[in-house]
């Protein structure tokens, strides 16, 4: 009884930390190291975290821009009949936005790869990568990378920081 019960608190940890890691993937490496992981778990759950939050978000954004464009023509119909006067839409930028279009403007795909998991999330760095980048082949695979060698730095650094204080 008190082994189950080890196994499933340290079951819920581990789930903690992927599911923090396919969110917020700065973050996870962080909560690993509260819940006491070594080195190796810290990188293998944050890895798993990362690349299933990729892998979900991408096909989640493959979904929407499908279902968007199909309902779009529906929405602005809809909207334009009942508006009085037409209006303009207001571009906000903010220094997120300035940030995504200049890595996308003067790095491109290799750019937006690697900043993904650390300053877009993964989230918005995923949909921001097939949205423009759909096109190119192993995109999936290049993201993954990314996650994979971030992961390794953040595990690295948290461990080392853990035995710096130790």
């Amino acid at each position: 009884m008190i082994c189950s019960l080890f196994l499933s608190s340290s079951l819920t940890k581990v789930l903690q930390v992927i599911l923090t890691g396919s969110l917020k993937f700065f973050v996870a490496p962080f909560l690993a190291f509260n819940f006491n992981f070594s080195f190796i778990q810290i990188f293998i759950t944050v890895a798993i975290g990362g690349i299933l939050g990729v892998i979900s978000f991408y096909i989640l954004s493959e979904w929407l821009v499908e279902v968007f464009a199909k309902a779009n023509p529906k929405i602005q119909f809809f909207i334009d009949k009942f508006r009085k006067k037409p209006r303009k839409p207001r571009k906000i930028f903010t220094k997120r936005n300035r940030l995504i279009v200049k890595t996308i403007k003067n790095y491109g795909l290799l750019g937006l790869v690697v900043l993904t998991p650390i300053f877009f999330t993964i989230p918005l760095g995923t949909f921001l990568t097939f949205r423009y980048f759909h096109h190119k082949e192993n995109v999936l695979l290049y993201l993954s990378y990314s996650v994979i060698a971030w992961a390794f730095v953040l595990s690295g650094f948290v461990s080392f920081f853990n035995k710096g204080f130790s």
